[in-house]
């Protein structure tokens, strides 16, 4: 006699009809059997693919959490950055305007008193000289080349 799947031996029926039918139902309780293996094993898929889902869900708020503080001292940076650029631009440009008025000789003046210490001489400290002749196109590229020269030292 054989066994089938489910564990019991099955009659051997004397008619054919009645084997047929318990043929049948072998048959049926095999496929069942298979169904409720694939039923447990999609089951335990299903289960997998939730944790997965869960903690894809808690990475996802981490790496939320980490972009926002990366994009948070990124901006810092950068701000930084242009800060550092403008003040080393109006450094430069303080330079530049500060040798322009040197070579116009807007530093180079005399005191209000004079040494000997009278003060008739203090009404001409007072009043400026007279404008000195300006060559202007020889002065801007002396003090292009100066800023230059500061640039790049």
């Amino acid at each position: 006699m054989s066994t089938s799947k489910a564990g019991y031996t099955p009659l051997q029926p004397t008619g054919g009809k009645i084997g047929q039918i318990q043929d049948e139902l072998t048959e049926i309780t095999g496929i069942m059997h298979n169904n409720i293996d694939e039923l447990m094993k999609r089951e335990n898929r299903l289960d997998e693919l939730n944790q997965n889902a869960s903690k894809l869900q808690e990475n996802s708020g981490a790496f939320r959490k980490t972009a926002g503080e990366v994009r948070k001292k990124m901006w810092w940076q950068d701000l930084k950055m242009k800060v550092i650029l403008y003040a080393v631009i109006a450094v430069i440009a303080l330079v530049i305007v500060f040798v322009i008025l040197n070579q116009l000789g807007v530093f180079k003046g005399g005191s209000a008193t004079s040494s000997t210490g009278s003060s008739s001489n203090t009404k001409s400290a007072l009043v400026p000289d007279p404008a000195p002749k300006i060559d202007t196109p020889n002065l801007l590229r002396r003090a292009h080349l100066s800023a230059l020269d500061i640039v790049y030292k």
